[in-house]
């Protein structure tokens, strides 16, 4: 004998269950687009994917290192600029060894990184620079 508030193979509500996909409805819920709209849904996913991914390249494509080199025997002062092309800026260190390693090519010796920077640099940065702006 079965009780009166008790029936079998009925969920607690009487909604049709979402993964029931015979009714459009549910269809439609399920893809979040009507059927005729998928392929259009799915050329816009893939173009803002595609934009996504290829904003970040433009945006890194140099960094300028400003920097103080001395020389020794006589010693020698300079403050200077210099550019990473390519891949936006490194950490700190890095760009400490890169700069360093170039500084090294004229006889230099790197003292400190002062900043690193995407955007190019003013023009009191370029009159500071002198003839050390870019030459590294």
């Amino acid at each position: 004998m079965q009780k009166a508030w008790v029936q079998s193979g009925q969920a607690g509500n009487n909604a049709t269950p979402l993964s029931d996909n015979r009714s459009a409805r549910s269809l439609w819920i399920l893809n979040f687009a009507a059927p005729h709209r998928t392929l259009l849904v799915m050329k816009t996913l893939a173009l803002i994917t595609l934009l996504a991914l290829a904003a970040p390249v433009g945006a890194q494509a140099a960094c300028y290192v400003e920097y103080k080199a001395k020389q020794d025997s006589p010693l020698r002062l300079h403050y200077g600029v210099l550019l990473i092309d390519g891949g936006g800026c490194p950490g700190p260190s890095r760009a400490m060894r890169i700069a360093s390693q170039r500084l090294a090519s004229g006889g230099w010796t790197l003292l400190n990184v002062l900043g690193l920077d995407d955007r190019p640099p003013s023009q009191q940065q370029k009159a500071n620079a002198g003839a050390y702006y870019l030459r590294y």
